[in-house]
């Protein structure tokens, strides 16, 4: 299975930015003081410079549906572990990042709306995580293990 997902604006983003603008050009055009118009200045360019860049969904490509990115760091030690884990019962694993260590890392995608989590094992090979697993789809009352 492959699965590509691609970073989106989510409505909170949208909201948030759109906030800011809004509140900053309105400072601008109250009659106040100047330092109250440079504020507003400041707050609409802060506004206009998160609505560009701001993205904190991800779409996936087929589908269209919109995920929630969870990143949990494990050491290289558990890469059996992690994978045998993947593949049957995620429940049989403790997910809970232990301090030590950052040479596997595990993406989970959420889809509260569909009830679905994806998830792959990526490999630290210096100066880049590489995959080292398939796609695993679970149901999310099945990956809540994971999630935590």
């Amino acid at each position: 299975m492959t699965m590509e997902f691609i970073r989106v604006r989510s409505t909170g983003d949208i909201i948030i930015s759109s906030l800011l603008t809004f509140g900053g050009i309105a400072l601008v055009f109250l009659p106040s003081s100047i330092s109250v118009n440079i504020l507003g200045t400041m707050v609409a360019v802060i506004g206009i410079i998160l609505m560009m860049t701001m993205k904190s969904e991800y779409k996936e490509c087929i589908s269209g549906l919109r995920y929630r990115k969870l990143i949990k760091y494990f050491p290289a030690s558990k890469k059996a572990d992690i994978l045998s884990a993947l593949k049957g019962d995620p429940s049989k694993f403790v997910w809970k990042e232990p301090r030590t260590g950052n040479g596997l890392m595990l993406e989970i995608y959420v889809c509260k709306s569909e009830k679905t989590v994806f998830a792959r094992l990526l490999e630290y090979i210096p100066y880049n995580y590489e995959q080292c697993s398939e796609w695993f789809s679970y149901r999310l009352n099945i990956a809540t293990p994971l999630l935590k």
